[in-house]
């Protein structure tokens, strides 16, 4: 399966309730998470996501991260799609990011410990360059970060088809940035980058449209 993703807005907190204890980032109400503990939440929540109503397979694109202070749509391979959210949610936006994990036997996105996972998501980034994200034609700053080493369990009816409870390594390197709340209104965050994903195939741009309301509405 491919693991490689282009996002756009940022994560899923898709599903938690049967995860093992993680050496990921815990995001906590009482400070602010990095680009990396973003990251991790993000990669985390997908993997540990059943397959059903997971992004990979048309689930929400549209979910949050951190407590619910940061908005995190995710294409899962859709290039334009919208998310709607109340001003003063943070938008954590994903230029290009893969990871690697010992579920992905057979493919690019295969390693065995933390060394070759993390060699290989660095592998999977070797062929892109020039990452771009623009805020209403507006360009910003980017970042690039990694995951935490990740351990988890695997849910039953999960996206590799391995039994539930099958324990799972990964760890993820991507371009990011973080947004900070958007006036109330429609605003257009587009991404592009250049180059090649880990199967040779171009990667392709992604626009989405941020619909903001007044908090309370």
């Amino acid at each position: 399966m491919r693991r490689a993703i282009q996002l756009f807005l940022v994560f899923v907190v898709m599903v938690a309730g049967f995860a093992a204890p993680s050496t990921a980032a815990a995001t906590t109400s009482h400070r602010n998470p990095s680009l990396s503990d973003l990251l991790t939440e993000l990669w985390t929540d997908i993997l540990t996501a059943p397959a059903d109503g997971n992004p990979f397979n048309g689930g929400d694109r549209c979910n949050y991260l951190a407590n619910g202070r940061v908005l995190a749509p995710f294409g899962g391979g859709v290039t334009d799609f919208s998310c709607d959210v109340v001003a003063g949610t943070k938008i954590f936006v994903i230029a290009y990011s893969a990871e690697c994990s010992d579920a992905e036997l057979g493919t690019p996105y295969y390693g065995e410990d933390e060394r070759s996972l993390r060699k290989c998501a660095t592998k999977a980034l070797s062929r892109l360059y020039a990452p771009r994200i623009a805020v209403d034609r507006h360009p910003v700053r980017i970042s690039k970060v990694r995951t935490d080493f990740i351990e988890e369990l695997l849910p039953a009816d999960n996206l590799f088809g391995l039994s539930a409870g099958t324990p799972i390594k990964s760890s993820g390197l991507g371009w990011v940035t973080l947004v900070p709340p958007l006036s109330v209104g429609q605003h257009k965050i587009a991404v592009k980058i250049s180059g090649l994903d880990a199967y040779g195939n171009p990667v392709q741009g992604i626009t989405t449209t941020i619909n903001v309301r007044p908090a309370g509405h």
